[in-house]
């Protein structure tokens, strides 16, 4: 049960956080994080009252699965990527929107849109990038995550923009829940 009283707070998560089974798949290797890392992550949400939007996966709607590993210049080469990212981050925005302008009682806030660090589509602050025929995890967003951040800036949104790090898992964990729980104190 939840410490709090409120249950009108939501938080937009990239879809592999729920679903796993978007995430890339190539040759034997499933792509799959370390066990529990879903679990331990949501149920720190799940304490804090807080609900829960899944984001569309841009890469796996656009190729399904099994798919190989690509980085951000290799979705941005690949014709078609780019509308189909904006066209889904213009109904994200849409639905974020009505989460806040429709709910009455209670009245809803969107606390947070959760993306996966080195993501070439949702990574929030590291991305996959190729470098010199290498693959490499660079500084900057996802291609899905910078025009969702583009168009909630443009609406005037007072969103923040997380990325959950397997790299770093349990500090990454902690972290957002740390910051999305002083969110919630801040808003009771």
């Amino acid at each position: 049960m939840s410490k709090y009283t409120n249950s009108n707070y939501v938080v937009a998560v990239a879809h592999c956080i729920l679903n796993q089974a978007t995430r890339w798949f190539w040759e034997g290797d499933s792509g799959a994080w370390t066990e529990g890392f879903v679990s331990d992550f949501l149920e720190r949400l799940k304490l804090m009252g807080v609900g829960l939007y899944q984001l569309p996966c841009p890469e796996f709607g656009l190729l399904g699965n099994p798919r190989r590993p690509m980085t951000r210049d290799d979705y941005e080469l690949l014709p078609g990527f780019i509308e189909h990212c904006r066209t889904l981050a213009e109904n994200v925005l849409r639905d974020l929107k009505a989460f806040k302008e429709l709910s009455t009682e209670p009245k809803i806030e969107v606390l947070a849109i959760i993306g996966i660090e080195g993501s070439p589509s949702c990574g929030v602050e590291f991305t996959s990038r190729r470098i010199a025929e290498t693959n490499v995890r660079a500084v900057g967003m996802g291609i899905f995550m910078e025009l969702l951040e583009g168009l909630i800036v443009s609406e005037g949104l007072n969103i923040a923009f997380y990325g959950l790090d397997g790299r770093g898992l349990t500090e990454s964990i902690l972290n957002i829940s740390h910051s999305l729980e002083k969110s919630v104190k801040r808003l009771i």
